[in-house]
């Protein structure tokens, strides 16, 4: 029996019922003992198991609250103190909750331990007090918030903690916050805590000058060393925004071209925070790629600037355009022909690629092994570009160094696993476009097939360039029919779709169809390459014995792919709707871990199927809390019950819904939202919503999230000319 006034109620609690990331919560008690261990690798591994269980990237559990008490007794009693302090500051700003039956309830259990913790915002350690300050500021009360911070501030050294206490001031009160910002904002104070004062008299409504200027760019000319600057980085972005919304873009800007400019001592480091700003800047703002292509122009061309930020000036700038500043192009052409720079050169001729600049071609052609972006993006693009005599040499000889048995060793450049495989892909799929035209290259494509070193699916990009190039046509349709009925895979649906293409025969892609909607993986896939056919009967009986069955309550998300996919072959082949409608029922339910995509395909198909899925309106209702899957709700329940969805009154309801969503758009799901107002027409599309659109398109605010800043910026463009298309009106109106 546990006899220690610590563990004083452990036994009591139902461990059993209650639930971690990882299912029962049973193993909790004998984690939170193991942490008064006599040895540190014991109680270092219940903390480390504690951090993935109670507490999982970010994310709370039932069993969570009920830990919390016994976490802060042994705080208290100095067992593993700056470990499980960490452990209660990350419970406490969790904001997911998983099974809890109250929300809040980890939170609320931390504020009441706060008697035991609230010594350690006096304690020696400055790690410690900082991290009792963040418990406080996520679990108390505002009026016992203030006063502690004031004390706090009084006495407190340290400039992090210092600068902490301002931080949690800002957001609790405007006028304190601004008051004991400008008493730090002079020389006395540490650069990081100078900068969040600058932060908070701007938000204030400061002006950005005077001391206010100095404070807050002092942390660029100081050595603050790593250690210092990468824990600035939320605190130069919070800078950053509250010169955008209480200044201009153009104020915040200069502030960024300053750290991408800096010759200072710690240049390395700054240059890279600035061109974080830049980035994030340009992700948000439309108007930024004006102001930042000058000096990102400079930054990518200066040769003392590390190579990872003048990439990354190459990639933003590559996102902006060819028209976003006169002579752009010439300086990335010269970039492209750095060799002691071969990353730096590779982003360039990609970039130049993309912007179907005609140099492209035989700058690609003249380091061909180290240019792996430059080439993928060819491989998408090579249409747009007329044969070059340079570069099919190049790719001839790049086939002839790879067929030779030495060339997967490591030393050929940065080609090597998946990067030597997008590479054959690449050079395959350049000769497969350019057709006859590129035919003699045929001779190395052979050889390779011969050689024996290609793997299937590398086979097969092979066989399709050679058929484009009409080289030994009944060959390759021996091979291709070879590769199609055997195994079943990718390669299989590859093979099979170009011998469908290339000689009309069904027989192979049917098979392969039949195999690859049953694997999940390729399952997708399959469908997609059926919809390509006629409807076909034999495929409608041979997925007889797959449709019939429901799913099982419990079927897991692989299933329930493969079921979809095979639901919407089934209806295009002619299969009776009704036999799909519980596989779409179960997955518009939305059952834990099901992808977005399977259900946004379930419902898209219900929309096909129409008046007859009338009874997956309920399932299809609930989808339109999410925006991501709103708009295939849409189309579904205007298909399916248009008297009661496509009246001008409810169909107008429902894209305003849409439409309030545009404004963060995921980029994944991007071409939700235009493929329904194309599908409706214009005539769906009120005035007011029409002006909505426009504006949208026409705004300084971009709509598109992406994963990096090029991706978001390229992606708004593109969804900003949709939209400008949809509403007939491709040059935006002055604003």
């Amino acid at each position: 029996m546990v006899i220690d006034p610590l563990w004083d109620g452990l036994e009591s609690v139902p461990w059993a019922e209650l639930h971690h990331a990882y299912g029962s919560a049973e193993d909790v008690p004998e984690q939170l003992l193991q942490l008064q261990s006599s040895t540190d690798d014991e109680a270092a591994t219940a903390l480390h198991e504690l951090f993935g269980s109670i507490w999982h990237q970010g994310t709370v559990y039932s069993a969570t609250a009920y830990a919390v008490p016994f976490l802060a007794r042994l705080a208290g009693a100095g067992i593993q103190t700056c470990g499980v302090l960490d452990l209660l500051a990350a419970i406490a700003a969790s904001t997911d909750e998983r099974g809890v039956a109250e929300p809040g309830a980890a939170r609320h259990a931390v504020a009441q331990q706060w008697p035991l913790l609230r010594p350690f915002m006096d304690d020696a350690d400055e790690q410690t007090r900082r991290t009792a300050l963040h418990i406080m500021i996520r679990t108390q009360r505002s009026e016992l918030l203030l006063p502690l911070l004031l004390e706090r501030w009084e006495f407190e050294t340290e400039p992090w903690v210092r600068t902490d206490i301002l931080t949690a001031a800002q957001k609790l009160d405007d006028l304190l916050a601004r008051d004991l910002a400008i008493a730090a904002l002079g020389p006395a104070e540490a650069p990081q805590t100078r900068l969040r004062a600058a932060t908070t008299c701007i938000a204030a409504g400061t002006p950005w000058e005077g001391e206010v200027y100095a404070a807050g760019t002092a942390w660029l000319a100081d050595d603050l060393g790593h250690h210092i600057i990468g824990q600035l980085d939320d605190h130069i972005t919070d800078l950053v925004d509250a010169l955008v919304h209480h200044c201009d873009i153009a104020t915040a800007a200069d502030l960024i071209t300053l750290a991408l400019t800096n010759s200072g001592p710690s240049a390395e480091l700054i240059r890279r925070c600035g061109m974080s700003e830049a980035e994030r800047l340009s992700a948000e703002f439309r108007s930024a790629a004006k102001i930042f292509v000058p000096v990102l122009a400079t930054v990518a061309t200066k040769g003392v600037v590390e190579e990872y930020v003048r990439r990354s000036a190459v990639n933003l700038l590559c996102a902006f355009g060819p028209e976003s500043a006169p002579g752009l192009a010439d300086k990335l052409a010269t970039l492209a022909g750095l060799p002691e720079s071969p990353e730096l050169a590779d982003a360039a001729v990609a970039c130049l690629v993309q912007w179907r600049d005609p140099r492209a071609t035989f700058l690609l052609a003249q380091e061909l092994p180290t240019r792996p972006e430059a080439l993928s993006q060819m491989a998408e693009a090579c249409a747009s570009f007329e044969l070059s005599a340079p570069l099919l040499d190049a790719i001839r000889n790049r086939l002839s160094q790879l067929a030779e048995p030495s060339s997967s060793s490591s030393s050929d450049g940065p080609f090597s696993g998946i990067s030597r495989h997008n590479e054959l892909i690449g050079l395959f799929r350049i000769l497969r476009t350019w057709a006859a035209h590129a035919h003699i290259a045929s001779p190395e494509v052979i050889n390779l097939l011969n050689s024996g070193s290609l793997s299937r699916i590398q086979a097969v990009a092979a066989l399709t360039a050679l058929a484009a190039m009409g080289i030994e046509p009944q060959w390759t349709v021996d091979m291709l029919t070879q590769f199609a009925t055997q195994k079943t895979g990718f390669s299989t649906l590859d093979a099979a779709t170009a011998l469908h293409e290339l000689t009309g025969h069904t027989e192979p892609l049917l098979t392969a169809i039949e195999n690859g909607i049953q694997k999940s993986p390729i399952a997708r896939m399959a469908a997609e390459a059926s919809l390509s056919l006629a409807p076909s009967e034999r495929l409608v009986t041979a997925l007889t014995n797959k449709v019939a069955p429901p799913p099982s309550p419990d079927a897991p998300a692989h299933e329930l792919i493969e079921r979809v996919q095979i639901a919407r072959l089934w209806v295009h082949h002619g299969g009776e709707p009704a036999a799909v409608l519980p596989v779409l029922t179960r997955v518009l339910h939305r059952p834990p871990r099901t992808d977005l995509w399977t259900v946004i395909d379930a419902a898209n198909l219900a929309a096909r199927i129409g008046p007859a899925a009338e009874e997956l309106l309920p399932a299809l209702a609930s989808l339109l809390d999410s925006p991501r899957l709103r708009p295939a709700a849409v189309r579904a329940l205007l298909n399916i019950a248009p008297a009661q969805y496509n009246t001008e009154i409810a169909r107008a309801e429902l894209i305003d819904m849409i439409v309030a969503d545009l404004p963060k758009t995921d980029s994944l799901y991007q071409q939700q939202p235009i493929e329904l107002f194309e599908e409706l027409g214009p005539s769906a599309l009120t005035p007011d919503v029409v002006n909505t659109l426009r504006q949208l398109a026409v705004q300084d605010r971009r709509m598109v999230r992406a994963r990096s800043a090029p991706e978001s910026i390229q992606n708004d463009e593109s969804f900003r000319r949709s939209i400008l298309a949809i509403i007939a009106d491709q040059t935006p109106p002055k604003s």
